[in-house]
């Protein structure tokens, strides 16, 4: 069976981007995040990029972003699972038919969508991120 196409690879904008931030001092790639998502909490800011100025771009050329059948993975899931759902139009990955897919598929799911908000749901709201959070976990003690 062919493997399905990778999403990034060596000439993707994310592998420019990488690049763009290696090539940077810490503080010119801090400064230039906080530009880019002005809303993070500094605490995670710093780290953040830190970790993307560390990562190894050999990744580019061998990454495959399939999990197979991901059904299968979510009803094997034995335990409450908060899913965190975001607005695709801003960059959030799950769609509202995919969290509503995944929540048939299996009773232990709870959704927490953050419309309006991108991929990096934990660092543009954080506060309201962590109010769902801690919910969760108090109610899944």
């Amino acid at each position: 069976q062919p493997r399905p196409p990778r999403i990034f690879d060596e000439n993707s904008p994310v592998a420019a981007w990488l690049r763009g931030l290696q090539a940077m001092s810490l503080n010119e790639a801090v400064a230039q995040c906080h530009t880019e998502h002005p809303t993070w909490p500094d605490m995670y800011l710093r780290p953040w990029t830190q970790a993307k100025q560390q990562l190894d771009l050999t990744f580019l050329a061998t990454e495959n972003n399939s999990i197979g059948d991901w059904q299968a993975v979510v009803r094997a899931i034995q335990c409450p699972t908060l899913l965190v759902t975001a607005d695709p139009a801003a960059g959030g990955i799950v769609t509202p038919e995919g969290a509503a897919e995944i929540c048939a598929l299996n009773p232990h799911f709870q959704l927490a969508h953050f419309p309006g908000i991108g991929h990096h749901v934990r660092f543009a709201v954080h506060e309201a991120y962590m109010v769902k959070v801690r919910e969760f976990l108090k109610e899944n003690k």
